[in-house]
């Protein structure tokens, strides 16, 4: 049984990771398969949620090149076992799964985005309502769109270096703490572009 009983919620772009898997897998097609364009166009048209499934099926990317927040996850590891650790995210549900298994298996629960539902911004909200409740979760998180989760988050984490989001955040939120993100270089970029998809 864990200590906190308020589970803690992580998201994946830009907060456990430095970068946007979305753009990064957009770039990875046009590099590595750019004959696959329309199809992803096409893909895109029926919901962005196939888009993000096929995007990973098609180009992966190696999980353990991704610039991961090594900070955020050594405050995670030490939460470890006290707490209920969930990554969400607007990412593919199967992006996620492998990040995680990287990671050792940090997280007991992993919501992701399936075939049905693009999990992002108010989607992502309603989900994490439905499974803990209003105020029944800490939420970490990074952009605007994630304004919507906080708003129903018992306490705010913001990874960013944005003044004008944490004034947002401070705005409507009486519970916020910064954490500091994980900046990648271009050339860190670069190399997850280029680099072979795993066998």
């Amino acid at each position: 049984m864990t200590e906190d009983p308020v589970p803690l919620v992580v998201d994946l772009d830009h907060t456990l990771v430095g970068v946007d898997t979305l753009r990064l897998l957009r770039q990875r097609l046009a590099v590595h398969r750019p004959w696959l364009a329309r199809q992803r166009t096409r893909l895109r048209a029926q919901g962005k949620q196939h888009e993000k499934l096929w995007l990973w099926r098609t180009v992966p990317v190696p999980v353990e090149m991704l610039p991961v927040n090594e900070a955020l996850v050594d405050g995670l590891r030490t939460c470890g076992g006290r707490r209920t650790l969930v990554l969400a995210t607007g990412s593919s549900h199967e992006l996620a799964q492998a990040v995680d298994a990287h990671l050792g298996g940090l997280f007991d629960e992993i919501v992701g985005t399936d075939d049905t539902v693009n999990l992002t911004g108010p989607r992502k909200a309603d989900r994490l309502v439905e499974r803990y409740g209003t105020q029944g979760f800490d939420y970490i998180g990074d952009s605007e769109a994630d304004l919507h989760v906080w708003a129903h988050a018992a306490h705010a984490y913001v990874c960013s270096a944005d003044d004008s989001l944490m004034s947002m955040v401070r705005a409507r939120h009486a519970a916020i703490t910064s954490v500091a993100p994980r900046h990648t270089s271009r050339v860190e970029r670069l190399r997850l572009v280029a680099a072979r998809s795993p066998a």
